[in-house]
């Protein structure tokens, strides 16, 4: 069968648990936050049958196990750059409200970046002109000059969060931000993901 990502094999929390979460994905501008539940995705795209599964989960006797979410990372967004790639392919006729609904949040989007940097150019001004003035005045400098920038340990929440976005800038596409299970539950939602793999 012809691959396509309108189906998945999918984990979906419990429903108290659904308000947090489609808020947050409704905070980080998710658009399918509608339309795909919460969810971890076993097998994407999913060609199976539903019925077919819940017969093998009733073979295998699955016992339930909680899954801890501790970490979040930001992954390429597949399914958005495959639209994206079939809507370069369309007529101009074939653009529709969400490709510019995508441009006004696109144009948004490069504008806060835009004074992001302004900010923080005007912050590394206003920091060199500081190390400068101590130095002038004979004092140790305060760990920022012209010729260096902050280093953090390599654990830290900072350093994280700079790999993502240099991970986001070698990729250059749409991205999804996730929360990521810890290893335990990644070990066991790897091994069912084999399990159903064998039968499905």
């Amino acid at each position: 069968k012809k691959n396509n990502f309108h189906s998945a094999l999918a984990i979906v929390p419990p429903l108290p648990d659904w308000d947090r979460i489609q808020r947050a994905r409704h905070f980080a501008r998710d658009r399918l936050y509608h339309k795909w539940p919460p969810a971890i995705r076993l097998f994407h795209p999913f060609h199976g049958n539903a019925l077919d599964v819940a017969q093998v989960v009733e073979e295998l006797e699955l016992e339930p196990f909680e899954i801890t979410l501790d970490t979040w990372v930001i992954i390429p967004h597949l399914e958005a750059v495959e639209a994206s790639y079939k809507s370069t392919q369309a007529s101009p006729e074939a653009i529709n409200m969400d490709s510019e609904m995508e441009a006004q949040q696109w144009e948004e989007d490069e504008a806060v970046r835009k004074l992001i940097e302004k900010e923080e150019r005007i912050g590394l001004q206003k920091a060199q002109a500081r190390a400068k003035t101590r130095l002038e005045k004979g004092l140790a400098p305060d760990g920022v000059n012209s010729n260096s920038t902050m280093e953090y340990p390599d654990d830290s929440p900072r350093s994280a969060w700079e790999g993502q976005q240099q991970s986001l800038e070698d990729f250059g596409g749409p991205c999804i931000l996730c929360l990521e299970p810890d290893l335990e539950s990644k070990q066991l939602l790897q091994e069912l993901r084999e399990e159903l793999a064998i039968l499905l």
